[in-house]
């Protein structure tokens, strides 16, 4: 019946055949609004399926379509091979071992050629492979010549007549491409270098659905040498940074932390965290621990105030010892003590986690960037810590201040962070 059917077409319509043929319908019957990219395993072709594929192969154009094929090459070697058509043009798209049948046997992947193998003598191998109705193909034997004689099954066993074939498994019509039009791509908005804190205007977006704010690009003078100065904070060192990246405007709170430290309340900054788990945070988020300098630069910015808001100390700006009440606040509740960028609570409230490794010995200032400082494989060395806490008074509220913390030390209720990511809008 499959000979009588094919007869009636003439060749182009018969490689239709054969190629749709390969496909194989979830019943007896295929549905005649079978998507046009739908794969049909192989399987025992009915002269309804041989029809209802002849339909959907003259829906769709014949330059464009996706095959996968068996080859068996010898009793070592067995492979499958994906050959995407496009314009009436093959191209090997990719081939995997079949593991060898024989203990001891390799399986080196072979790439298609389609100029060896068409995809007409393809198909009529495959179509040889039938006889009427029904599949001949119950399970792989080789030739005894190779001295093993055999027969060898794999998941969906076939049978070849010879040492080595080919039988198409799978068909996909693929759509015909439109013509290609160039398409905008979206690029980055350039964010200018920043000279003065005054340049610049706070720009808010959201990531996963926390705020953050916008560093730009800039240089800033990273230390102190006021007197109340530590030795850790000297000596005074220029620090640029080529690109902008971004930094939660707020601490990170119980809320969006998912438990609570010391002090509870889910608009309270999570306090008594680890640095282990605030790396682990960060990550999920897409982001990562600023580094000091990107903490100091975005709390100070390139006009180097001694706070966040200014050079003059403010008590009504600041969550400190002598406005905290000893205990926290809740994140952001000192707005006008924003930092030029927009990011609040950049002193009080919580010491905050950096990514940079504290051991003013083996890394003095001037900060650098490439000296082992940044190991973010290192989760065992201190880490600097910033911004003073509420329990702290007014001199450990300059944005210059630095502290070293172990990573599991616990500092109960006195050290949260924020997370940054680099990017521009």
């Amino acid at each position: 019946m499959f000979t009588r059917l094919c007869s009636r077409f003439p060749a182009a319509i018969l490689l239709a055949l054969l190629l749709a043929g390969c496909v194989r319908a979830p019943a007896t019957q295929l549905p005649t609004d079978t998507p046009p990219t739908a794969t049909i395993p192989v399987h025992e072709l009915s002269e309804a399926e041989l029809a209802a594929a002849e339909a959907l192969w003259e829906s769709q154009n014949i330059d464009h379509y996706r095959i996968e094929i068996l080859d068996v090459r010898s009793i070592w070697h067995a492979q499958t091979n994906v050959v995407i058509v496009q314009d009436g043009v093959a191209a090997d798209a990719g081939a995997s071992c079949i593991p060898a049948p024989m203990e001891g046997g390799e399986c080196a992947v072979q790439p298609f050629d389609p100029d060896q193998y068409t995809i007409p003598a393809l198909f009529d191998t495959t179509r040889k492979q039938f006889a009427g109705d029904q599949a001949l193909w119950t399970h792989i034997r080789f030739d005894e010549t190779y001295g093993y004689p055999a027969e060898i099954s794999f998941d969906d066993p076939e049978i070849l007549d010879e040492d080595w074939g080919l039988r198409v498994t799978s068909f996909e019509v693929l759509p015909a491409p439109t013509a290609e039009t160039e398409t905008p791509q979206p690029t980055a908005t350039p964010v200018p270098v920043v000279e003065r804190n005054s340049d610049w205007t706070p720009v808010v977006a959201e990531f996963e659905g926390v705020e953050m704010v916008l560093v730009p690009p800039g240089c800033f003078l990273l230390g102190s040498d006021s007197e109340e100065a530590d030795d850790d904070e000297q000596p005074v060192n220029e620090q640029c940074f080529d690109a902008p990246f971004w930094i939660d405007r707020t601490e990170v709170a119980n809320a969006a932390f998912g438990s609570e430290g010391l002090f509870d309340g889910g608009e309270r900054p999570r306090d008594s965290v680890r640095l282990a788990e605030v790396v682990s945070f960060c990550a999920e988020r897409g982001s990562r621990l600023p580094t000091e300098a990107e903490w100091e630069y975005a709390a100070r910015g390139p006009s180097n105030r001694e706070y966040p808001w200014g050079n003059e100390f403010n008590a009504d700006l600041v969550v400190f010892a002598g406005s905290s009440r000893q205990q926290s606040a809740a994140v952001g509740s000192r707005p006008d003590g924003a930092s030029w960028v927009g990011a609040l609570d950049m002193v009080g409230n919580l010491w905050e986690w950096t990514s940079t490794i504290y051991a003013p010995n083996e890394y003095p200032y001037p900060y650098q960037a490439d000296d082992g400082r940044e190991d973010s494989a290192d989760l065992t060395s201190p880490r600097v810590i910033r911004g003073g806490s509420w329990s702290n008074g007014d001199v450990w509220m300059r944005a210059s201040v630095r502290k070293g913390k172990h990573p599991s030390a616990d500092w109960y209720g006195y050290v949260g962070f924020r997370c940054a990511r680099d990017g521009s809008p």
